[in-house]
């Protein structure tokens, strides 16, 4: 099996609710790329990838311009031979980033042809323990919200069966965040597991102090709470260098 072509789209998908809100962004609509590669043999892979503000046309042109030419005439099957060299091909521009949403999206279109290829989904393909698995809905505690809407919409997510609920944090007060939460708590009762994401503005003072605080009303996860690419606020002082 041969590609023999490779096709991207840009899609620019409009919310069909209302505009949401974290700490780093108001979306009302979201990008995503889409590739195929077409093969000698009739099967197409689909991958896509997405991104929360604007600028996947780059992705698009990484892919087109950079990955195409080298995909035409490869073995899909061999995908990590292939992927190993479009990674590499990356070097000067860098191998994180828009190359690697790229490259995401490419692999994802050559999963798509090798369980094409099995015809099975991909759960069955890895080969499962169970054939059910715990879910949790976020979509419920954006941050432009006023709190009673807060509680509103996660009270309708564990209505609709949710048993683990996620909401946004990150407002310029993290009292009002702990407020938001702890009613979000007394509204859902104890046995739902509530996870919050701060989406990296918190420095490290604020994450220690309103995580502890946050253990108070059973958080069971706190996501993002920094800035992961701030190495020096969160290395240690004495481990940094002079």
């Amino acid at each position: 099996m041969k590609i023999t072509n490779v096709e991207t789209y840009l899609l620019d998908i409009p919310l069909k609710q209302r505009a949401i809100t974290d700490s780093q962004t108001r979306l009302e609509s979201v990008e995503f790329v889409a590739v195929r590669l077409d093969t000698d043999e009739g099967i197409n892979g689909w991958g896509f990838n997405w991104n929360y503000t604007k600028g996947t046309r780059a992705v698009q042109a990484i892919i087109d311009d950079t990955y195409a030419p080298k995909l035409i005439g490869k073995d899909p099957l061999m995908y990590k031979t292939v992927l190993r060299e479009l990674h590499y091909t990356n070097h000067f521009i860098g191998q994180v980033g828009i190359t690697r949403v790229a490259l995401c999206a490419v692999e994802l279109a050559f999963w798509d042809i090798k369980l094409k290829v099995a015809n099975l989904p991909l759960w069955k393909y890895l080969g499962p323990m169970k054939d059910k698995v715990k879910a949790y809905n976020t979509d419920g505690g954006w941050l432009q919200v006023t709190t009673d809407e807060l509680i509103k919409d996660m009270t309708a997510l564990v209505e609709r069966g949710y048993d683990a609920v996620k909401m946004k944090l990150g407002l310029p007060d993290p009292r009002e965040d702990f407020k938001r939460v702890r009613a979000v708590r007394k509204a859902i009762g104890d046995d739902i597991k509530l996870m919050v994401d701060v989406n990296t503005v918190w420095d490290l003072k604020t994450s220690k102090v309103w995580g502890r605080k946050l253990e108070e009303l059973d958080v069971y996860w706190l996501e993002e709470p920094m800035n992961p690419f701030d190495i020096k606020k969160l290395m240690p002082k004495k481990l940094m260098p002079n």
